[in-house]
């Protein structure tokens, strides 16, 4: 496939040189992005220390090194490609295990004002480091980060220093609301942790522990959407139920250990309310 450089919706994928990541793009290309419509296209991030960015088929390749550390290095640098080499109007900000149904895509991006400063998707809670005491803030989480043209042009002007020891999705959450733009909420399934199979704008697949899971959800998934029967989504959609339930069966250790994660993060949602309330 081919990056498409007039699409109105950009989705930039953050490649990795790790096996099991390179695995998901794969099923990613076979699957949903397979299926973008002709206002969408796709380009993934690669790191080439040391050589100017160059665009090989739907790969881009930009001078950082390959590291966890350097995603948000490599996704300002992805963008300011972008604002070169694009016409887009909206772009989202992904991963190789996250599945972003496109008529889903298309929804949302006809529901932004793209003339405006505008930050978008799941929306979790973190404290900041070394900021224990404080009250929990918003940020919008990596698996999908959707940002308007403006919004693009603005992040690549900030100065990244003063973030640069913040993950990347928390970085630029934090450099928004530091200049007053505040995320707008959109619904994301994620199986790997509730394990139940809600249609949503993003769906969470990874999962650390099973390597060719994402993929395997991927697929099933894909299959659920291309049934054109409601007996063809039912049978789809039982046949993820059903692998999601063994898997649960065989893996109990983390599905508890998520029930534990929930009832924390519940636990200090409720406390933020109940703080906005006094």
């Amino acid at each position: 496939m081919h990056f498409e450089p007039k699409a109105q919706t950009l989705i930039m994928i953050l490649g990795s040189n790790a096996p099991e990541n390179e695995a998901d793009l794969e099923t990613q290309r076979r699957t949903w992005l397979k299926d973008l419509s002709s206002t969408q296209s796709y380009v993934v991030l690669r790191g080439l220390p040391k050589a100017p960015p160059s665009l090989v088929l739907d790969e881009l390749f930009l001078p950082v090194v390959e590291s966890y550390e350097n995603i948000l290095a490599k996704t300002i640098l992805g963008m300011k490609w972008a604002l070169q080499n694009s016409n887009f109007e909206i772009l989202i900000r992904t991963n190789v295990s996250t599945y972003f149904p496109p008529h889903k895509i298309e929804k949302v991006s006809h529901s932004i004002n793209k003339s405006k400063l505008f930050i978008g998707g799941y929306v979790d809670l973190c404290q900041l480091p070394g900021e224990t005491d404080k009250a929990d803030v918003e940020y919008v989480a990596g698996t999908g980060i959707i940002l308007t043209r403006p919004t693009v042009e603005l992040l690549c002007d900030i100065d990244w220093n003063i973030y640069s020891k913040l993950p990347d999705d928390l970085a630029i959450s934090i450099a928004l609301r530091d200049v007053g733009i505040f995320p707008t909420r959109f619904r994301r399934n994620n199986l790997s942790q509730l394990h139940i199979f809600i249609p949503a704008l993003q769906i969470r697949l990874k999962t650390s522990s099973v390597s060719k899971l994402a993929s395997l959800r991927m697929e099933n998934i894909y299959r659920f959407y291309r049934a054109s029967s409601v007996v063809g989504k039912l049978k789809w959609y039982l046949v993820i139920a059903i692998n999601e339930f063994r898997f649960v069966l065989t893996n109990w250790e983390e599905f508890s250990g998520f029930a534990m994660q929930a009832g924390a993060q519940s636990k200090r949602l409720f406390l933020r309310i109940v703080r906005q309330g006094r």
